[in-house]
């Protein structure tokens, strides 16, 4: 249970603060979380970004001929432990991927399951953003680089992980692929 309790803490603040504007990709000032991190019992403050959508495998041949699934991406620092104790951490920014390379993904082992996919394969996340007072769609290519379980079915089956400033890029997009 201990466990369990860490993992969801560890995915999902006790307190999330947004911006009442979307200036800076919607993240505050480095003052103000300063003075978020000095307020008495706030034992973390993070930038993390989320995002919604859908993951298919990369390539239409897939084994089991399975559909998109519709995901939660989250978007988190580089080495940040991304579900509580005992989950992977996000490689390092410098070891994750060069100009061309997709940039690692992190996937719910039931996800993976669902899209028939292991390390090193290729996803397509088509994320859904809004720019302009409208929404919009845009694509990224994620390489796996690892899967993690929490035993609660919302992560292991519909959570993705990867460095905050793809999952921002993307929802910010102006509706153009990326790869």
């Amino acid at each position: 249970r201990e466990v369990l309790v860490d993992r969801l803490v560890g995915a999902n603040a006790a307190i999330v603060v947004y911006p009442l504007a979307s200036e800076g990709a919607g993240f505050l000032p480095r003052t103000q979380l300063d003075r978020l991190a000095e307020l008495p019992g706030v034992t973390a403050v993070e930038r993390v970004a989320f995002g919604q959508g859908t993951l298919s495998a990369h390539s239409s041949g897939s084994s089991s001929g399975a559909p998109a699934e519709l995901v939660t991406v989250r978007g988190g620092e580089p080495g940040e432990t991304i579900l509580g104790e005992g989950t992977p951490r996000l490689p390092p920014r410098a070891a994750q991927h060069g100009p061309s390379e997709p940039p690692p993904v992190l996937l719910g082992d039931e996800l993976a399951k669902a899209l028939d996919v292991g390390v090193g394969d290729l996803v397509r996340w088509t994320a859904l953003g809004f720019g302009g007072g409208r929404p919009h769609f845009s694509y990224q290519s994620l390489r796996v680089a690892g899967t993690f379980h929490v035993g609660f079915s919302e992560f292991d089956r519909s959570w993705a992980v990867t460095d905050r400033e793809v999952v921002v890029a993307r929802l910010g997009a102006s509706g153009t692929d990326a790869d």
